[in-house]
């Protein structure tokens, strides 16, 4: 809940957010407060994604409507600063004075430019941490398509797009009902999903995304949080063994589809170990004070995907330090270590990582589905092959 600025309305399985902004300008100088802004229209959810932090933010725009207060007929750049530390938090807008937290914006044109970036319909910023905090609140449907182009290449088979909007569409809605953030639904980074707002959108992804409109993955009677990945190296994983957490409605199945798409199959990095120590000092600060050079480093697996659980660092005085694989694999670099489906090659000086595939393992393999697309295959199958256990559901 946004500090109850917000109301909430159930469609179906899933909900649309409904503006209801009432914050008054704190300055004297600024306009008085008007009647609340109209509700956000209900042909399509909406979704709350969290698109850019920092001290200041630029917003843009032809046409600029804050909170429904203050309006511009032409285009006006606003330089926005946040402070948390006042109650509620304030927004300082230069020029126009200070706001209490959320301020939201809307454009006569249909976009708004955060730091020369397009996205649609409506941004809120809120004040948290000292920092500006920039949501944009986006139709579902155009949000699902932006990511599938950022996820997948847009010119691939259209049955393995569709596949993938589901897919995408499933782990938001999942994500909306049972949100992580409170004052946003998503990321638009790898830690969900990527988004780039409008720049991101492509004819193909859009019509991918309408093709499947409403379409979802459930697991007992839930909607499924559906993870997915570039590229499996074979067998597919479960949340358990990647994540160390377990989470219904997931199995490891075979991948024999990627095969033929070598550039992710298999790979290959020789790293010296100072380089390794340095990186684990530097970026995560996990070893003890009396760690003293890398020795050696071995790992353990898990039996059925062949994948790292943990990676254990030893030095030559004994210490030694256990560490989960994806943490691992996150500090060391995830462009350098596409997965936790290794083996190392222990030399005196340094350490070889031989792979395959790329990402966490877990859901749709995309060159999989891509493969199986190009087979003939449509979106459904796909789906049933990665998702076994999941069954197609419309929403709306």
């Amino acid at each position: 809940m946004l500090h109850g600025w917000c109301a909430w309305l159930w469609i179906g399985f899933g909900f649309l957010q409904v503006s209801l902004s009432t914050a008054a300008p704190t300055s004297p100088k600024a306009p008085r407060a008007v009647k609340a802004a109209k509700a956000l229209t209900t042909d399509s959810q909406f979704i709350r994604v969290h698109v850019k932090r920092g001290k200041q933010v630029n917003i843009s725009g032809y046409g600029l409507n804050i909170d429904s207060r203050i309006r511009f007929n032409q285009y006006k750049k606003f330089k926005l600063r946040c402070d948390s530390e006042k109650k509620n938090g304030e927004i300082v807008i230069k020029s126009l004075g200070r706001f209490r937290s959320p301020l939201e914006f809307r454009s006569k044109s249909g976009f708004l430019f955060v730091s020369g970036k397009p996205y649609r319909k409506l941004l809120r910023v809120i004040a948290k941490k000292k920092k500006c905090i920039v949501v944009n609140i986006s139709p579902l449907e155009r949000y699902i398509a932006g990511v599938v182009a950022k996820e997948m290449h847009p010119a691939w088979p259209m049955e393995a797009l569709k596949a993938q909007a589901v897919a995408a569409r499933s782990y938001a809605i999942a994500n909306m009902k049972k949100p992580r953030y409170s004052d946003y639904d998503l990321v638009s980074t790898t830690m969900d999903q990527v988004y780039t707002g409008a720049t991101g959108e492509d004819s193909r992804t859009l019509l991918a995304a309408r093709a499947t409109r409403g379409l979802v993955l459930r697991e007992r009677r839930e909607v499924l949080r559906a993870y997915y990945h570039s590229h499996c190296g074979g067998r597919t994983d479960i949340p358990k063994n990647v994540w160390g957490r377990s989470e219904s409605g997931y199995i490891s199945v075979s991948c024999p589809f990627h095969k033929r798409h070598q550039p992710q199959s298999v790979w290959r990095h020789e790293l010296p170990k100072s380089f390794l120590q340095r990186k684990l000092k530097s970026l995560a600060s996990v070893l003890p004070q009396s760690f003293r050079e890398l020795a050696n480093l071995r790992v353990s697996k898990n039996f059925n995907s062949n994948r790292v659980v943990t990676v254990t660092m030893a030095d030559d005085r004994g210490n030694s330090l256990e560490l989960e694989a994806n943490h691992f694999r996150k500090i060391i670099g995830n462009g350098l270590l596409k997965s936790t489906k290794f083996h190392i090659i222990d030399r005196k000086d340094s350490i070889e990582f031989k792979g395959s595939g790329f990402g966490h393992g877990v859901g749709l393999c995309q060159y999989g589905s891509k493969e199986m697309a190009e087979r003939g295959k449509n979106f459904k199958s796909i789906l049933k092959h990665y998702y076994p256990l999941a069954s197609l559901r419309k929403l709306y």
